[in-house]
Formats: structure tokens, sequence, C-alpha cells
């Protein structure tokens, strides 16, 4: 991602892992000049061209010896004008991590549409008008089709990475639409 996307700053939660993907994250981090802020609830960064994207967990910084797993996963929402974004990472069972979401216009849904993620009680939660799964090719089934059932049992839009390709919103005039 960090050769292929064009980025100025990574977020982190200061936690590290020892495995092949983060170890190829690291490097390619140090062939480049990002950025890198540690994040817990409650930052607040406003973006240049409008907006503001706040952490909402984890609730304390991370050391560098917690182990990097899906319970760290930074979760950030992302407001601009009358759209918001929630930005859940592989972040597990988030109705019982997360019990005070507001709803929000567009759901990143959890740990690639995982059967452990976006349950009924956290959908209840934040009322998304639509959702996108961030996933690939994998052995894990995900999206597992549960969750698929639960976003279009509640009429919710659902964008996905394996069907169509990168997803992009484009944000003007006080709104964020999908741009196919």
């Amino acid at each position: 991602l960090l050769r292929t996307y064009q980025v100025g700053h990574v977020l982190t939660t200061g936690a590290e892992s020892d495995t092949e993907t983060s170890r190829f994250f690291q490097e390619a981090l140090s062939e480049t000049r990002f950025g890198l802020t540690k994040v817990s609830q409650g930052t607040k960064i406003t973006l240049p061209h409008g907006g503001e994207l706040l952490i909402e967990y984890p609730l304390t910084f991370l050391s560098a010896e917690a182990s990097d797993t899906n319970e760290g996963s930074i979760v950030a929402r992302f407001l601009y004008g009358e759209t918001s974004f929630l930005l859940t990472g592989d972040l597990p069972h988030e109705e019982t991590v997360l019990p005070d979401e507001e709803p929000v216009t567009i759901l990143k849904a959890a740990h690639h549409g995982s059967k452990y993620s976006t349950s009924e009680a956290f959908l209840d939660l934040v009322q998304p008008k639509e959702a996108v799964i961030s996933v690939g090719k994998n052995s894990y089934g995900h999206p597992d089709s549960s969750v698929l059932e639960r976003l279009w049992k509640r009429g919710i839009i659902v964008h996905r990475t394996d069907e169509e390709g990168a997803l992009r919103y484009e944000c003007l005039e006080n709104v964020c639409n999908f741009a196919p």
C-alpha cells in the first residue's frame, strides 16, 4: 500500500509484531519520509482539504511490546460535512468494545467481513446507509455470508473490493459520495 498509494502520514497504536507482513511494512516505511503518529482515543486530526479524523480506539496508547492483534486495531471516524465514515480495522466484537457508537453514513466492515464482526447489535448502533468490505481472495471465507445477510437485510448498500476493485469516495460541498 505504501508503494501503491500516495501516503503522507501513518498512524500507529505503538504495538509492534514480528510477522512477515509487519517486517515488510517496516521495511517499506523505512524507505520513505512519512510522518508517523502514535494515536489513541481522543486523538483528532484536521485534514488540510476538509474533514476531521477522530480516533475512537484503542482507548490508550499501546506499548511496543503489546501484541499486534486484531483487538489493537485503530478505529477512526472520518467526518466531512454531512457524511461520516467509521473505519473499524480488524476489530472483532465491536459492539462490546465500542458500545456507545453513534450512527454513521458509511461503515468499513471490520476484519474483511469476518463472521466475528459487523454484528446485529453493532449495526443497530451505527445504522449505516452503506458498507465497504475490504477483502480479496482468501482461505477464510471472508466476507462471511452471515455478515452479507445482516447488511442486505437492513437495505445497506454494500461495496466490496474483491468485486469492484479499489473503492473511492469523492467529498465535495459538504457530502461524500461513492465514485465508481
